[in-house]
C-alpha cells in the first residue's frame, strides 16, 4: 500500500493571489514523483498567515522524498526562491509495530 503524506505550505498573509508550485522528488531514486502541482487554495492558518495542503502518493518502496516549492504572486507572476524539505518515509506496515518487535 502506498504511503500519503501532507505536504503544508504556509505563506505571509497578503492582499495578492499568492500561489505556490510543488514538486516531490525520490532521493535515492533521484527521479520526479510528482509535479509540477499547482497548490491554489490558501486559507488562514489562526497564526497571521496562510496555509494549503494536499495529499500525495509515493510508490511503495521509497524511503526519501523532497519537497520543492516556489511561491507565484500571480499578478506579477514574480517568484520566490525555491524552498526545500528532505524527510525519510515510514512504511505504514513499520509505524505500526511496536519497538519491542
Amino acid at each position: 500500500m502506498p504511503d500519503n503524506p501532507q505536504y503544508h505550505h504556509e505563506t505571509a498573509k497578503s492582499a495578492t493571489r499568492i500561489y505556490a508550485k510543488l514538486w516531490v522528488r525520490d532521493r535515492q531514486l533521484r527521479v520526479l514523483i510528482e509535479g509540477p502541482r499547482w497548490l491554489i487554495d490558501f486559507k488562514p492558518n489562526g497564526f497571521g498567515a496562510l496555509k494549503a495542503e494536499t495529499t500525495v502518493t509515493l510508490p511503495l518502496g521509497c524511503l526519501e522524498v523532497q519537497f520543492e516549492a516556489i511561491a507565484i504572486e500571480m499578478t506579477t507572476q514574480s517568484e520566490s526562491q525555491r524552498a526545500i524539505v528532505c524527510r525519510s518515509v515510514i512504511s505504514p506496515e513499520l509505524s505500526a509495530l511496536s519497538p519491542e518487535e
